[in-house]
C-alpha cells in the first residue's frame, strides 16, 4: 500500500477517535447482496456480465446538525464481473468468473428523522484489494475437453499482477429505519479508480470502473456517549 494510501486511513481513524470522544454516536452491523460489474466501454468481442457477491462490515454513525449524520463503515466487499468468450472450431470457449476483494471504507452524509423511518445518503469510498479468486472454465471444441482453473488475484502493477491494488469512487444510499434500529436499503457504488493493470492499459483504451449495486440489512445499536 503506497504511503498516500496508508495516510488516508490513518487521518480518517484520527478524526473519527476524537470526534467520537466528544459525540453521541451509534455502531452498526451490516450485510449485503451484491450485483457487481465493470464497464468495459471499449472491447469488441468483450461483455462483462453481473456478478453475485457480497458485503459483511460495521458501521459507525456521528451526530450532525439539523437531522444530518456521518456515516463512516468498514466493511469486506467482494466485487467483480463474469465473462464469456464464444469459442470456434479452431478456439476454446471461455467462461470466468472474477471477484476481487476489498477492505473498503464508505463515508457518506446521511439525513433521517429522530425516531428512524426514510433515509438517505451521499458520499464516497476508498477501498484496498487484499485477496479474491479468478475461476475460469475452458471447453476445447477441438477435442471436446473440459478444463476447470482458479487462481488467487494478485494487486499491485507488476507483470504478473491481475489488477491495481488501490480502488475509489462514489456512493448513494437510500432506505428505511425502523424504532428498533433495523435497516434496509439500496445502496450503489460508481467506482472512479482505474481497475486495469499497467500491464494491459495498451490493449483495453478506456478506462475499467467497478460497479456495484447492493441490498443491504444492518443493525444499528443504541447510542452511546
Amino acid at each position: 500500500m503506497r504511503m498516500h494510501h496508508k495516510l488516508f486511513f490513518g487521518v480518517l481513524f484520527l478524526f473519527l477517535a476524537s470526534y467520537g470522544l466528544q459525540a453521541q454516536i451509534r455502531f452498526g452491523a451490516k450485510a449485503a447482496f451484491n450485483i457487481a460489474t465493470v464497464n468495459y466501454r471499449v472491447h469488441p468481442g468483450l461483455q462483462p456480465k453481473m456478478n453475485p457477491t457480497y458485503t459483511i462490515g460495521g458501521v459507525m454513525e456521528l451526530p450532525l446538525p439539523i437531522n444530518t449524520f456521518l456515516n463512516v463503515g468498514l466493511e469486506a466487499q467482494t466485487k467483480g464481473y463474469r465473462y464469456a468468450i464464444v469459442g470456434t472450431d479452431t478456439s476454446d470457449q471461455v467462461n470466468a468468473t472474477v471477484t476481487p476483494l476489498y477492505i473498503q471504507v464508505p463515508v457518506s452524509w446521511t439525513f433521517r428523522g429522530e425516531e428512524g423511518g426514510v433515509y438517505g445518503g451521499i458520499g464516497a469510498y476508498a477501498a484496498y484489494g487484499v485477496a479474491g479468486n479468478v475461476k475460469k472454465v475452458i471447453h476445447s471444441y477441438v477435442d471436446d475437453a473440459r478444463t476447470e482453473t482458479s487462481e488467487s488475484v494478485v494487486y499491485g502493477k507488476k507483470e504478473n499482477t491481475h489488477f491495481p491494488g488501490f480502488d475509489f469512487g462514489a456512493v448513494i444510499e437510500f432506505g428505511f429505519e425502523t424504532e428498533m434500529g433495523i435497516r434496509i436499503s439500496g445502496t450503489y457504488s460508481w467506482g472512479i479508480g482505474d481497475f486495469r493493470s499497467d500491464v494491459v492499459k495498451g490493449e483495453y483504451i478506456a478506462p475499467v470502473n467497478h460497479r456495484v449495486g447492493s441490498i443491504c440489512l444492518s443493525y444499528m445499536f443504541a447510542s452511546v456517549k
